[in-house]
Order: C-alpha cells, then structure tokens, then sequence
C-alpha cells in the first residue's frame, strides 16, 4: 500500500514535502561508503585528481559507516576511496592499506629501500617499480637499490599479488646530467672560459630581474658580492680574553686578543684602535693604540678609574679596530660592579628524590670552602615547602604551604645526615622543594634548592632494559610487588596486536618492528615508546696518519646496514650485528660511516665523518698538584701537534682565576683549512599517498539509489520530482513567511527579485544585511520570481499561518503547473525606474550600532552585523552609502536602539541621512544608480534563516556588547 502511494505523489505537478523539517535537515548522505578500486583508478585519483564516472568507480562496495564518524572496522590491504554526498558535490578520499611496510635506507647518495611484511620479516621477492624502473634487490643490505637515484613520484610496491602506492620524495633534484654539468663548468679549467661568458650573458637579464624584485639576484648578486669583497677587507675571527669576568672600581683590567683577518684566517699585522663604549650618555672612549707584539696578537692593561666615567651594575663592551677606523676587529666584554665572592659553598645530596609513605627521605650536607675542605661551625635550615598538590585521597584536604622547618648544626668532619620522617607529610601525593639556607659563624650563608615528590599512595609500572630485553614491573610504594597485567604492543603499520595476559614481573625480548608497548594493570598504566628504549648500537671510529678504522656493536643483537665511503667513492656495504673494518689510506681525504637501523618501527639513520685534523695542537702541562699561596712555582707547557711532534712559532695564552667566578672560556677559531665533504647526491622518504578530498558534481540519480538520498529532506528540496514542492517549517516565533528557490538539475539557479501579488518582497541588491526569509500573509498568492534569464510566475501558492513555506522549484523548459518566460539580462530604463521606486539609498553613519527600518511589520536590518560580531574590536567606517528595500511609499519607522528613532513617510527616489532629530533627502537618478544588469552566479541562499525579529535584533545586540566588553 505504501508504494503505490509514493508512486502517486510523484506524479502530482506540486506536493507538500513535511515529514522531515528541512531548517534542520542533514545536508549530506547519512553513511560513507567504502569502495574498493582498482591500481589504475587509483594512479588516476593521485596522479589527476580524476574519479571518473560514479558507475565505475563506485562498483564494489566494502563497508560503510555513518557519516561524521570515524571508521572502526578494519580492512584487507588494498586500495580504497572513501566517499559521501555533501550539498551538491561527492566528496572522494582515497586511502590505502598497504601489506607491505617501507623504510629508507639514507646514505645521503642512493634510493635504498627496505620491505617489511606485517611480522617485521625482510621480503626478498617483492617487485618495486617507479615508473618504468624497476628496483634491484641487494641481499647484502637486505634492501632494495637505485644507485644515485634522482627518482621521485609514485612507487609502486607488489606483493602477494596485491599493489600498493606510496608517495616518494627527494630533498634535491640532483640528476646525474645536473651534477656533471657543475662539475664539468666550476670544477675543471673549463671554469675560466665558462664563468666569464656565462657572467657576460646573464648579467643583463638578471639586472633587469633584480631592479624588479628590488635585490640582488643572480649573476647580478655575484657580480656585487665580488666588488664588494675587493674593495672591503675580509671577514675577521679571533678571540679577546680578559683575566676575569668581573671587576670593581680601582681594578687593573688585563686582556689579551689574537685577530685574524681573509677567508684564510690570517694574522692582522696593523694597529689597532682600544675603545670602551660607554651608555646613557653614548660614549666611545678610546684607551690605547695597540702595536702587535706577534702577527695577530695584542696585549694590554687598563685601571678602572673614575676618570672614565663607568657606572656600577653594568655590562661594559671593548672593541679593536683598525687604528683610525670604525669597522670593529674583536670585541669582548666585562661586568663593572662590586662583587663579593662566597668562600662557602653547600652540597646537598639527596639519595633518591621520591619519598614513599612508610620511609624517611635522607639528605646529605656538606659546607666546604673554595679548597673543598668542610666548614666547622655551620649551621643549616631546612624549608620543606609545599610545591604541588597532586593527588588527594577525598574532595577536600587543607595542607600547608610550609611543611616544616629542620635546623641542623653540621659536623665538623664528614656529611651530616638529616632524616625526614614521613609524619611531616599529609595524605596526599604532592611535589615539595627543599630550601636548605647554611650560615658561618662570620654571618656567610648560601642556600640551594631540590625538588621532592612524596608519595602517599601510588602504583606504578616501571621498565628496566638489559641487552635485548625490557622488563616490565610493577612498583607500590616504591615496592615491587607481583600482579597480573595485561600487555599491548603496537607496531609500524599503526595496528595494535591483541591484548595479551602477562604475570608482572615480566621480561621480553624487544622487537624493532614494534613501537609501542601499552601495559596496564589495576589503576596503573604505563605506555612505553621503542624509540625511547636503547638501540644499543655503538659506533667507533679513528682516523691516523696511514689507516682508518672502524667498527661497530650491537649489545641487543639489532642488525643494521652500513656504507662506508672514502670521500664519495663506496668502498664497503653489508649488513651485520658486528662491524670490524680497516683500511689503510695515503691521502687526507675525509671518510665517512652511513649506518642505518630499524628500531621503532622508524629506520634510523645517521652519516659519521671521519677526518684527520691535523691543526689540533695538544697541550701538557708539568705544574705540581697544590700551590701555596704567595709562592712563585714554575709550569713548564708543552705543544705537540697531532703526530706528537713540538709545534713552533705558537702562540700561548695561559692565565688563571678562582672558580667563584664560574667563568667559561670563550669559543676559538677554527684555523684550519675546510677539507672537501662527501657530496649529499639525495635524500629520500616514502609515506601512503596522502589524497586530499576530491570532489565532483553529483549524479544525483545513481546516488540516490546507491545511499538513499531522498529519505533526506535536503536532497527532496533539491531534487525532487514535482514541478514545485513545499515545504512547511516551524521556525518558532508564529511568522508566517516564505522563500523561494528555483533549481536546474539540482543547481541552484540565481533569484533577483521576488514579487508577492506584484509587490515586491525581495530585491537581491537591496538585502545586503537581510536574511532570506519574507513576510507573507495566510493563504494563497501569486508569486513572480525574477532571474538573470527568464520570470517564473506560480499562481496559488499556499502559505500555512505561522509556518514557513520554502517553495522549490524545478526549473523546466515546459512547465505545466507554473509560467516561465525568457527574459533579458538587462534592466530597461523602464525596469529600473519602476524597481527604485521600492529601495531607499541612505548613508552608513550607523556600522558601529544594530539600526533597522520598520514597516507594516517587515524589519530591514541597516548596518553590518555580522562584520561587528566577528571583528568586535573593530571601529568601522560610517562613510558610504548602501541601499536597503524593499519599501513601501508608507508610514516607516528608522531606529537606532538606545540612541533615536525617527518617523517619516518613505517618498522614492530620495536618499536618506538619519541624523538625531534631523532627516536629509536627497534625489537621485534611478538610471545611475540602480544596477543596470542583473547579477549572475549559482550562490544558494541559506534556507534556514528566518525573518527578523525586534527580539532576535536586540539578543543580537547584546552578543555584540557581551563582545566588547570582555575582559582581554
């Protein structure tokens, strides 16, 4: 009975579509569908961004879910697209779910990839295609290879007869022919016949680029950049030393500086310039001019005098410069103050920074001098302050910011021991600090800090490694306690493998595929990253005069692949747990270790460079292991460079202080000449094509039959079969209203005017600031509806008392239950006079505010509400001039809510100035300023807004202010 009802409906030119409230209806399809495709389609969806035709794409259905959540289920390896009805347009994602896992193997030189099946296990026999090429298989690194490849794109991986598609990526394009070329041009002779021609012809082009981009690009730049070294000295490096970091008015200021000037880094000969740099006022002061006692070296000393004019507290700058020149050398600085350095310094040691409920938390103290021998006569308190409160066994529990006060007078030999009882804390888990203050008996005192946790009541599972194992344990109170569990491990395809009963303590071999391990037990639970865990790889390198040697361990038996290049030529790759290599050499030339590992389920890769540095200098130094104070002792330095052999013509700088100061030495230069780095050929990564969604039209028909789309009220609004179809709202404020929307296959077709009984109710450059949704009378009416191209007239239409009525209507080149006329898109002079005759200009003088129009009950918003609910901050501009209808030649009222209201009688063809207690009109030309073409475009209008409301303006109103006045 029900079926041939519907069948009947459909045959109806208009019906009345109710059962569903279209204001609150879905507007897309109630599931997401799960389609499996085919390696073609889905090249084509990540190489075009094609989907093709529904039919064909949309073929095999797998799953669905509901739309808006996420997918639980979970799928056979493959390839996917997920898709959904959203308004007018199908939303298509593809996703794959590979069988397959990939790790790069980065050796800053080859493509070298490593397959993994679902259990971690190398896969020898897959086929890797990027394009046409297809990857070899290497079985001494277990891996898959492109030697100096410069691929990128899609890869192609096949396995057990399924394909998958992952994304490949490179840092470079480097291809082989871009490579010689730059060897070929810059690093042969044919450099000084290519350079100059290059330099001759690209120099005109790229003046005229730099000119427009406003700087230096190209052969332009470079051209400038070698003036500009010509004519300026070079770089300059060194270092200045001062005897101390601080120093106090009548000090002597001791330095020493070195400078070094050119890319070569040689030794500045001339004088220099001695200034100090003197703030509020801005002063330079020049101090001396320096002579070079050794090419590149000064010295110099300098009272602190009050000549100088230096202020106490401040951080003052010393700089050298060429002598009678500006442009700085060095500089180095210096504290000004008067400082007092402590002789008394406090250890606290705290065995264990947690506290368990049931135990004493032990603190060591030691009070030493500046020769580290301990105090006698101190005495040290001990502030237990409240930090954190964690944890509280109920809702409510007062505790005290200071926990408690310990004084304690230390031995006069060894570390005293304070205990803390347990008693001193409430029941909570909270985090403390331990201020412990020491005092002299000559008024010295220095305090230090720690952090505590005390722990009332805790259960916590902890891990140890040991080798290739991770042992997992459950701990309360600090104590090992045993207990059943249960053990989640994750692995590289992001799947978690079933939950497995274990007995705590418990001891497993670690896996590299896995990256995660999750154990849970009672309230405890502790989630464990592989990554964090140590991979127990141990790289060593060496490097002599006539060999290299290198060697590498595994303590957990984790096996990694290796390179070993001399500069960039391969010398060795394989696999293995144990690596013992050496080689001997008879050049300097840098070489290098690429190792690489799986651990976490992430390949982890790194390149080690092995080079001989033969500007490091060794230092000796004979000086006996304590100085009496105030007795001359001889140090004999030695320098030896790196074959042991005493270095000459060095320069020393050797001075010393007290370690009270805490100074650091500063950064020296790097003297020796930069050797030639392997070249970094590429770099590569692969991940699962990350498609975003694609969408096209929909085939509204294969659509509906597929998810049902007419069981949603949005999709019979637009879709239906009737000539014209209702549909009755309840809005809830009892207006009774209506809008109108005309749709041609589904698409929305653009309304410029609507007449109700020949008046009009809505003109399209006149509603700026209105929602679509007008004002209507009970019962039946004619309605006319322009548009770009034709007028639409239905006669009849029924509007429900305090309902509104969206009339759809089903744009039909015959139509049989309303009119439809092609019409021009341009306004007649006539058009245009009649049409102004309904809209009234006036000036914006209100953007700040919520002004409208009232008439006859109809509301016509006059200021920008939106713009002031988004922008609240905003002052906007009150100049311009914006049209508001339509108005009736009647009775209206202008209000500006808490500021005047204005009555007048609208006259047409009058612009409006409200001002308070004062109304301006001013003629205007309908021909100039009504829009002499009607506007185009398919933009729907929103079909759940409703008419306005004095209430909903001043709810509106109120959101602004709330707005304004919040706090920042």
């Amino acid at each position: 009975m029900i079926r041939p009802f519907i069948f009947m409906l459909a045959l109806l030119i208009s019906g009345t579509l109710g059962s569903q409230d279209l204001t609150r209806s879905r507007t897309n399809s109630p599931y997401t569908y799960i389609f499996s495709i085919t390696e073609k389609q889905a090249l084509d969806l990540i190489r075009k961004g094609s989907t093709g035709k529904d039919e064909t794409l949309f073929r095999q259905v797998v799953d669905s879910f509901p739309t808006g959540t996420t997918y639980k289920g979970k799928l056979q390896p493959g390839n996917y697209v997920t898709a959904y009805v959203d308004n007018d347009k199908v939303k298509v994602l593809y996703s794959s779910v590979p069988n397959v896992h990939l790790a790069v193997v980065d050796n800053k030189t080859d493509l070298v990839i490593q397959v993994r099946d679902a259990s971690g296990l190398i896969i020898e026999d897959a086929v890797l295609k990027r394009g046409m090429r297809t990857l070899r298989y290497d079985p001494s690194i277990n891996a898959y290879i492109h030697v100096k490849s410069n691929s990128k794109g899609i890869l192609n991986v096949t396995h057990d007869g399924i394909t998958t598609l992952f994304m490949l990526e490179r840092t470079l394009d480097n291809s082989s022919l871009r490579r010689n070329s730059r060897k070929l041009a810059y690093g042969t002779p044919v450099r000084y016949v290519w350079v100059p021609v290059k330099t001759v012809v690209m120099l005109p082009y790229d003046a005229v680029r730099s000119a427009i981009r406003g700087y230096g690009f190209g052969t332009a730049r470079g051209v400038w950049w070698s003036i500009k070294r010509a004519i300026e000295p070079g770089p300059y490096s060194g270092f200045m030393l001062f005897n101390k970091p601080k120093y106090m008015p009548g000090d002597t200021v001791m330095l020493k500086a070195y400078v070094l000037t050119g890319k070569n880094k040689k030794p500045f000969q001339g004088e220099t310039d001695l200034n100090i740099y003197l703030t509020d006022p801005y002063r330079r002061i020049k101090l001396a001019t320096l002579s070079p006692y050794t090419p590149g070296g000064y010295t110099h000393s300098f009272v602190l005098s009050d000549t100088l004019g230096l202020r106490l507290d401040n951080d003052y700058r010393i700089t050298m410069t060429p002598a009678n020149r500006s442009r700085a050398l060095l500089s180095g600085s210096f504290m000004y103050e008067y400082y007092d350095l402590r002789s008394l310094k406090l250890v606290v040691r705290t065995p264990d920074s947690v506290q368990y409920r049931g135990r004493p938390f032990i603190i060591g103290l030691k009070a030493l001098n500046e020769n580290d021998m301990i105090l006698p006569d101190v005495r040290v308190t001990l502030h237990i302050l409240r930090e954190r409160v964690n944890e509280i066994p109920g809702p409510f529990l007062p505790v005290k910011d200071t926990i408690a006060v310990i004084r304690e007078n230390l031995r006069p030999s060894g570390e005293t021991v304070v205990m803390i009882p347990d008693s001193l804390f409430p029941d909570a888990n909270m985090t403390c600090k331990i201020v412990a203050v020491a005092n002299t008996s000559d008024n010295e005192s220095v305090t230090e800090t720690r952090t505590m946790t005390f722990i009332d009541r805790k259960e916590e599972i902890c891990y140890s490694t040991i080798g290739d194992s991770i042992r997992f344990y459950l701990k309360v109170n600090g104590t090992e306690t045993a207990r059943e569990a249960e053990l989640i491990a994750s692995d590289a395809f992001g799947n978690k493998q079933p939950a497995q009963k274990i007995s705590l303590p418990w001891q497993m071999k670690i896996d590299p595929f896995i990256t995660g391990y999750t154990v849970t037990s009672g309230n405890a639970r502790r989630t464990v990253e592989t990554m964090e865990l140590p991979n127990g790889i141990a790289p060593r390198t060496h490097r002599t005069a006539d060999s290299v040697f290198i060697s590498a361990t595994s303590n957990t038996g984790l096996a990694f692949s290796y390179f070993i290049y001399d500069l960039n030529r391969e010398v060795a790759r394989g696999t293995a747990q144990t690596l013992d290599f050496r080689e001997k050499v008879t050049s300097d030339r840098k070489w290098y270790l690429s190792l690489s590992y799986l651990w976490g389920g992430e390949m982890n890769n790194s390149i080690y460079e092995i080079s001989r540095d033969k500007s490091r200098l060794n230092i000796s130094a004979e000086q006996p292991d304590k100085i009496i104070p105030g007795k001359e002792t001889a140090i004999t330095l030695t320098v030896t460079d790196i074959d042991g052999r005493p270095a000459r013509n060095t320069d020393i700088t050797a001075f010393s202080l007290t370690r009270k100061f805490g100074y650091n030495l500063p950064a020296l230069p790097y003297l020796a000449k930069p050797g030639k780095n392997k070249e970094h050929i590429n770099s590569f990564s692969t991940a699962t094509p990350n498609s975003p969604y694609r969408t096209h039209r929909l085939e509204y028909d294969w659509w509906n039959a597929k998810a049902g789309l007419d069981t949603v009220a949005y999709f019979r609004f637009r879709y239906h079969p009737e000539e014209i179809a209702l549909f009755r709202c309840d809005m809830g404020d009892n207006i009774t209203q209506f809008a109108p929307f005309i749709f041609s296959d589904g698409m929305p077709v653009r309304i410029n005017q609507v007449f109700v009984d020949h008046r009009p109710g809505y003109i399209d450059f006149a509603s700026a600031n209105q929602p679509y949704s007008f004002r209507v009378d009970t019962g039946y009416h004619f309605i006319s509806i322009r548009t770009p191209g034709a007028v639409y007239e239905a006669d009849s239409i029924r509007f429900v008392s305090g309902k509104k009525t969206v009339l759809s209507i089903r744009d039909s080149e015959k139509p049989a239950g309303y009119t439809r006329k092609d019409a021009p898109d341009k306004m007649t002079d006539k058009e245009q006079r009649q049409i102004a005759n309904y809209v009234m200009p006036y000036k914006t003088l209100f953007e700040n505010s919520v002004a409208y129009l009232q008439q006859d009950g109809n509301i016509r918003l006059m200021s920008d509400v939106r713009q002031q609910l988004a922008n609240p901050d905003r002052q906007f501009s009150s100049r311009g001039t914006r049209i508001v209808g339509p108005v009736m030649p009647a009775n209206a009222l202008f209000v500006l809510p808490g500021k005047f209201t204005t009555s007048f009688r609208f006259e047409p063809l009058y612009e409006y100035d409200f001002e308070k207690g004062l109304l301006r009109m001013r003629s205007f030309d309908p021909v100039k300023r009504i829009p002499q073409y009607y506007a185009k475009g398919n933009a729907m209008e929103d079909w759940r807004s409703s008419v306005l409301t004095t209430a909903y303006l001043e709810k509106v109103s109120r959101e602004i202010t709330e707005k304004r006045t919040a706090p920042r």
